[in-house]
C-alpha cells in the first residue's frame, strides 16, 4: 500500500517520509488553514497521537500492526460457524469539541476472505457511528453495512426522526464492497452536518472518490433539547451477521476535518 500523504504533507509530525520544505510553523499554520482536526496515520505504533483536544477512544480488537509496509489499525472480527454468533471489533474517538460540519476520511481494506453473511437475526454490520454527547442522543447518525445475498455488502444511512431508536434510512448503495474491492484499498469519505431548527440535515459518502450516498437535506433528526453536531463516535463496531472465519478489516490514514481535505 502507497502511504497516503495526509492532506499535502501538511500533517508533517505525523509523517516521517513527508518532503516539504517548509518550516514547522509554516505546516502547522497551513493545516489549521484547511481545517484539520485530527489525523493519524498510526506511526506511534499505537493509539497514543492526540491532536488539540482530539484523541482516539477505547477500543475493542484493535491493533495497530504492519499492513503492506505501513503501520494500520487492524480490525479483528473471530469467525464462527454458527449463525448467531455476532463479532465486535472498534475504534473510538473524542474529536474534543462539537462540530455542526464534520469531514471524514481513510483507507479501508477488505481482506480476500470477506465474506458478509446472511445472519439467523440481523444482518447489518456497523461502519461508523457519529454523536454529540452520549450515544443515545437522538441525532446520532452513522452508516451500516448490509448483506446482498451474494456474500457481498450494501451501504444504507442511519439515523433517528424525534422519538424513535436510530435505523436505516435514505437510499440503499448497492455497489459498497463487491467482489472487486477483496484484497484491496479504498479510500472513503463521509460529509455529515447536523439538522438544525430551519434545516434538515446531511450525510453523504464518497468511495474512491465516487459519491455513493447522498442524503443532502435528508436528516430530519432534530432534537430541540440536544447539542447539534459531532464529537464522540466509532469506526466499524458490532457485525450482527458475524463471520465464517477471522476476519481482519484495515484502516488507515484517517483525517477528521472541518473543511473537505484533499486526498
Amino acid at each position: 500500500m502507497k502511504k497516503h500523504l495526509i492532506t499535502l504533507c501538511v500533517a508533517a509530525a505525523l509523517l516521517s517520509s513527508c518532503d516539504s520544505t517548509e518550516p514547522p510553523n509554516n505546516e502547522v499554520a497551513e493545516q489549521e488553514d484547511i481545517g484539520i482536526i485530527f489525523a493519524d496515520d498510526f506511526s506511534s505504533g499505537d493509539f497514543s497521537f492526540t491532536q488539540g483536544n482530539a484523541k482516539w477512544g477505547s477500543k475493542v480488537r484493535v491493533s495497530v500492526v504492519e499492513k503492506d509496509g505501513n503501520p494500520a489499525a487492524n480490525f479483528t472480527y473471530i469467525g464462527s460457524h454458527d449463525l448467531s454468533e455476532d463479532a465486535f471489533a472498534e475504534l473510538r474517538f473524542d474529536l474534543g469539541t462539537v462540530y455542526s460540519e464534520l469531514w471524514l476520511s481513510y483507507d479501508l481494506f477488505i481482506p480476500s476472505n470477506y465474506h458478509h453473511r446472511d445472519a439467523t437475526s440481523s444482518d447489518n454490520n456497523k461502519m461508523l457511528r457519529l454523536w454529540h454527547t452520549k450515544y443515545g442522543n437522538a441525532e446520532k447518525v452513522g452508516v451500516s453495512a448490509w448483506q446482498n445475498g451474494k456474500g457481498m455488502s450494501v451501504a444504507i444511512a442511519d439515523w433517528a426522526k424525534p422519538g424513535q431508536g436510530v435505523g436505516p434510512k435514505g437510499e440503499k448503495i448497492e455497489d459498497f464492497i463487491n467482489a472487486s474491492d477483496l484484497g484491496k484499498w479504498m479510500r472513503i469519505k463521509v460529509y455529515a452536518q447536523a439538522a438544525t431548527a430551519n434545516k434538515k440535515g446531511t450525510l453523504k459518502l464518497w468511495k474512491n472518490n465516487k459519491l455513493l450516498m447522498n442524503n443532502e437535506g435528508l436528516l430530519d433528526n432534530y432534537a430541540a433539547n440536544e447539542k447539534h453536531g459531532y464529537r464522540f463516535g466509532y469506526l466499524l463496531g458490532w457485525s450482527n451477521s458475524g463471520f465464517n472465519e477471522d476476519t481482519h478489516l484495515w484502516i488507515d490514514n484517517v483525517v477528521f476535518s472541518k473543511k473537505e481535505s484533499i486526498d
